[in-house]
This record gives structure tokens, sequence and C-alpha cells, in this order.
């Protein structure tokens, strides 16, 4: 039950950003992301980003040009399958106000600004 408060609470303050941030695309909002590998030899890749969520199907488009799509997998309790089937974890308390942890690292997003 702690959990799904959480997790609600979170997703509550994304959606309230959402609505009241910087004009945007539907859904969308400016954060700033970081890739974290699991293997400590590679580098961590951190930069501006966009945040959206539409139906469920999360997307992060990097700065960069790469863009991630999660779409939700099974009950919709966080498990999502990434472009390539594999699957991807949103978690909580990662200090970020967001994580994805996928099959060879994880994303980590952060609201700009606060909101």
């Amino acid at each position: 039950m702690k959990r799904f408060l959480l997790a609600s609470t979170t997703v509550l303050t994304a959606l309230i950003c959402l609505a009241g941030g910087k004009p945007a695309h539907a859904d969308s909002l400016e954060a700033y992301c970081e890739y974290i590998p699991d293997d400590p030899a590679q580098e961590v890749i951190a930069m501006p980003c966009v945040f959206s969520q539409q139906q469920g199907v999360v997307g992060i488009s990097w700065e960069d040009g790469v863009y991630n799509q999660f779409v939700p997998y099974g009950d919709g309790s966080g498990v999502y399958l990434d472009a390539r089937g594999g699957l991807v974890y949103r978690q909580f308390g990662q200090g970020a106000d967001l994580s994805f942890k996928m099959e060879a690292g994880s994303i980590n997003v952060f609201w700009e600004g606060g909101c």
C-alpha cells in the first residue's frame, strides 16, 4: 500500500507539472535525463530531454536526437517493453523524480526547475 501511494504521488506530481509547466506539447515537459549503464566501464550520459506520456506510453526524447519509447506491458503496474522488446521497470526513490531500469542500465528523469 505504501509503495502504491508513493507511485501515485510521483505520477500525480508529474501530471501537475505537465498541466502547470511551460507551454509544451500535450502530455510532455522539459526535463534533464541521465543514462547510467550497468557496466562501469561505459560512460554516464546526461543531457536535457523531453519526457512525455500518452495513454500510458512513455517517451523520452534526448537532446542528441535519441528517442526511447516504453510501452506498458502486463497489468500496467510500472512494467514496460522497450523498442527491442526488453523489459523496463519504473522505479522510485533512486534520487531522481522518475527512473526506468532497463536490461543494461537505468534512465533517471529530473524535472527541470522542480516543474
